[in-house]
């Protein structure tokens, strides 16, 4: 019963880390396309997890990259600490981190599926990064687009958690003995 105390412990501390963790990159993506438009951060919250700037000069691609960056740079940060995962490393705490750093930009990118799925089925857009994305590209191009490209790195991060043995360990570390 001890051992299972700890581990629930151990999980949920890393959760709420990785979490916030996901927070400060996701906010960060759009800071650094903010600055590189020309604006100047003025406000920067992991509690209410939003940034705020003002000036720049965001033309309708980099306005995209703007909404986009804040799924996107989590992911690859996500995308290459899973490359360099070592399956190996038996440590619990390394395994149960690895699961969520992998596993929560792959949750989020699920927003880039049914927003798509929604706005084709006549739903009005909300506020949130993908909606904001798909008002300028939606003008050019088919949300379709948008969602099949999420599938497709939801795939590619499934698949990489898998050949690099991540799921496999998580659930190893998950396996409670009596």
């Amino acid at each position: 019963m001890q051992h299972k105390l700890k581990l629930l412990g151990l999980v949920s501390l890393l959760g709420i880390f990785t979490l916030i963790l996901y927070i400060i990159l996701h906010e960060l993506g759009h800071c650094i396309v903010a600055v590189a438009c020309g604006a100047k951060i003025t406000e920067f919250s992991i509690l209410t997890a939003h940034m705020t700037y003002i000036g720049g000069n965001f033309t309708d691609l980099e306005a995209m990259w703007f909404h986009a960056n804040g799924i996107l740079f989590p992911l690859i940060i996500s995308y290459v600490y899973m490359i360099f995962y070592q399956k190996e490393c038996a440590n619990s705490l390394y395994r149960i981190l690895s699961y969520f750093v992998g596993i929560l930009p792959l949750f989020s990118l699920f927003a880039w599926v049914f927003i798509p799925i929604f706005i084709l089925k006549g739903h009005t857009s909300s506020d949130d990064d993908c909606a904001k994305f798909l008002d300028i590209f939606s003008v050019k191009y088919s949300p379709v687009l948008v969602i099949v490209g999420a599938v497709v790195l939801i795939v590619l991060g499934v698949i990489l958690m898998l050949r690099k043995n991540i799921i496999k360990n998580f659930v190893d570390v998950m396996k409670v003995k009596h």
